[in-house]
């Protein structure tokens, strides 16, 4: 990772992150009101599932808000129209830490989906709940099985017109710099054409830092960029495609270890690309 930004990187610094002492404090009764608020959300899909869907956004952003609220996390959010915009769309956002899940909750709008690993259903509650909510699992140990959730997204999509979450990087990064891009998502995009809008978080690696238990108070700030049109993208450009969607990314952050940094004239490349 270089410490230098390059030309054009854009640089954000919030406020200092809060003290160990109230993250210690706090932790106990937010982990309590955690698994309190998704056991009265089980028993809401479980007895009205039908009603259920009607309240799935309150629901959600209520569980989300209410995590960052008791841990004394701040939201800044810059470019929610893009954010908003109807219709079907795909939600690329770098992957920091577990923490990430509150920010999708808070942020959660219907028809909505997110893909997450099999290894949450093995979580008291989470195994029941989210697919009851439309998640959808990836099994990242098979091939087979996680291109069958791939496809599963992509129906949804197509079906649903839903917008779905996915961390394109497929690991938590614990602060030390923004991945390679897997080619999931992007193989998403080029089955159902759905706009793909880089969802940028800065923050995070301060107020969790190493992505461990420990949740500082502070703000986090995200980017919702404009939305990458897909329609026109063909099987053989996917590679290409992941690295400019992963440059948009590196104008607002460092690059992991042994990782290419943000080159300026690929952004300029895809710019031309996109006029023709």
């Amino acid at each position: 990772m270089t410490g230098t930004p390059p030309p054009r990187r854009e640089t954000w610094h919030g406020p200092p992150p809060g003290g160990v002492w109230r993250a210690r404090v706090f932790f106990p009764f937010a982990f309590i009101w955690c698994f309190v608020y998704l056991g009265f959300l089980a028993m809401v899909v479980g007895i009205f599932p039908k009603r259920s869907r009607k309240w799935r956004t309150q629901l959600i952003r209520g569980w989300g808000k209410s995590m960052l609220f008791m841990f004394g996390v701040k939201l800044e959010v810059h470019g929610q129209q893009y954010h908003d915009v109807h219709g079907a769309k795909i939600l690329l956002a770098n992957h920091v830490s577990l923490i990430d899940l509150f920010i999708y909750s808070g942020q959660w709008s219907d028809p909505g989906s997110v893909m997450y690993k099999k290894e949450f259903s093995k979580i008291p509650v989470f195994g029941f709940l989210m697919p009851r909510l439309g998640f959808i699992a990836v099994d990242r140990n098979s091939r087979e099985k996680a291109q069958a959730s791939m496809a599963s997204a992509a129906a949804r999509i197509n079906d649903d017109g839903v917008s779905i979450w996915m961390a394109p990087e497929g690991t938590r990064s614990r602060g030390k710099g923004l991945g390679n891009f897997k080619l999931g998502a992007f193989h998403i995009a080029l089955q159902t054409k759905a706009p793909i809008v880089p969802s940028i978080m800065r923050g995070l690696e301060e107020i969790n830092p190493g992505g461990g238990m420990t949740l500082l108070s502070g703000t986090v700030r995200i980017d919702y960029l404009p939305p990458i049109d897909t329609s026109t993208w063909e099987l053989s450009e996917m590679r290409e495609r992941s690295r400019e969607v992963r440059n948009h990314f590196l104008r607002y952050l460092l690059p992991a270890p042994g990782t290419m940094d943000y080159d300026p004239a690929l952004e300029e490349d895809a710019a031309r690309t996109a006029k023709d």
